[in-house]
């Protein structure tokens, strides 16, 4: 990473740590090498891919569409439907009554038979053709409405927001943990609305070069344990802990190995919201340079007399170096 990325990298951890809860914008993202932005999206640029894929999954594609786009959709989409229908009355405008002769009559006319509004000043008359166009577009409008106002609510539903409220430490420590050295990540559920069924994840990627020449990125899954809160419903700030042993995929590696190899440790958390029932899962990811070696989390979690548990946020990511203890190496 660059001397002008690295000063980058400090001021977004900066802004991290004063803005933990709130909404960050993340104006440059693509300049971190990262797979896994820090807002928890992946760091992907995909190419080659052809557009008809994703307009065969349509569903998907429109609730992926950011409210900028979905909104002036289904507008446009409301329009288009209501500029079809006051066509097709326009042209049979000679079976309609006297009211309905010019072709904005007959546009009103639509809408107020498709939002079923019934001022009482328009109607379609007793001839067939007005009447069979009036069944026809009731029916298309029930099934847009209904069409509209399900992708609304799978977009307003869609977990996206609650796994923000998952607090990932910024950076990741090494410490050891009787007596063997182990990777620590710190993590926590802020709001009071306990989790079900949480599991965390912890995924080693690298970049390898096999014997023939060829460099290629694996993504290994590392084992874990867990202190503090146990995982299922994370009430209280929990340590997700990698011991380092001979197993490990750290075990023997040096600080350069892991820096030439742009390493990317990602972790993951996969819960159900209480509230909603809602599956969601919070990802992050640490690189080289957001490991500190031989350093502990500060204790952020008391107890008070009446045996209410206190923890102090403001703290969560501050970390201590380890007295007396020699560089790790593994």
């Amino acid at each position: 990473m660059s001397k002008d990325n690295q000063n980058l990298s400090n001021n977004y951890y900066k802004q991290i740590h004063e803005k933990d809860i709130e909404e960050i914008e993340y104006e440059n993202e693509y300049l971190f090498d990262k797979l896994i932005r820090q807002d928890g999206e992946t760091n992907l640029n995909l190419k080659g891919i052809k557009k008809k894929k994703f307009l065969r999954d349509l569903f998907h594609t429109i609730v992926d569409l950011p409210w900028r786009y979905l909104i002036p959709l289904i507008i446009c989409g409301f329009m288009c439907s209501y500029l079809f229908f006051g066509l097709l009355y326009y042209l049979g405008r000679s079976a309609l009554d006297h009211n309905l002769q010019s072709f904005h009559q007959c546009f009103y006319f639509s809408v107020q038979t498709q939002a079923t509004i019934g001022y009482g000043y328009m109607s379609p008359g007793n001839h067939l053709y007005p009447n069979f166009i009036v069944v026809i577009q009731i029916c298309v409008g029930v099934l847009e409405d209904s069409t509209w106002i399900g992708l609304l609510y799978q977009k307003f539903t869609r977990p996206t927001t609650r796994r923000r409220t998952i607090l990932f430490s910024r950076t990741a420590v090494i410490h050891k943990y009787r007596g063997v050295p182990c990777l620590m990540i710190r993590v926590a559920n802020i709001r009071r609305q306990q989790l079900l069924a949480s599991k965390t994840n912890i995924f080693f990627l690298r970049k390898e070069k096999s014997q023939e020449g060829i460099e290629d990125y694996q993504i290994t899954k590392l084992s874990k344990i867990e202190i503090g809160s146990p995982g299922s419903f994370l009430a209280l700030p929990s340590l997700i802990v990698h011991p380092i042993d001979e197993n490990s995929l750290f075990f023997n590696r040096s600080k350069n190995d892991l820096k030439e190899s742009q390493i990317e440790i990602i972790v993951s958390l996969d819960a159900v919201d209480t509230s909603t029932s809602n599956a969601f899962q919070s990802r992050y990811s640490y690189t080289f340079q957001d490991l500190e070696w031989n350093h502990h989390f500060r204790d952020i979690v008391t107890r008070k007399n009446s045996g209410v548990f206190v923890v102090n946020f403001e703290h969560f990511h501050t970390t201590d170096q380890d007295e007396n203890e020699d560089d790790i190496l593994f």
